[in-house]
């Protein structure tokens, strides 16, 4: 997976997760607010594991904008096709 597909994916599974928490909440089921919680780490962890540079491998700021060079190389990212 590219840095960019997870990206997307970090940021749909934590507005999925906020969700489900929340709806949950509201209709008193705590097992969908757990689903919520793991839909949650599972965009983390995916994030974590996916998230950097294609270069060089250094790992990008999770909650911050899409960087347009990267931190470790330089690299620019925003023009990159991967």
């Amino acid at each position: 997976m590219g840095y960019k597909r997870s990206y997307a994916v970090l940021h749909l599974g934590m507005l999925w997760a906020v969700l489900l928490v929340l709806c949950a909440i509201s209709f008193h089921a705590p097992l969908a607010a757990a689903g919520g919680v793991a839909i949650g780490l599972v965009s983390i962890l995916q994030a974590d594991i996916y998230y950097k540079c294609p270069e060089c491998g250094k790992k990008l700021p999770l909650w911050a904008v899409m960087p347009h060079f990267c931190p470790g190389c330089g690299r620019n990212l925003r023009d990159a096709k991967v």
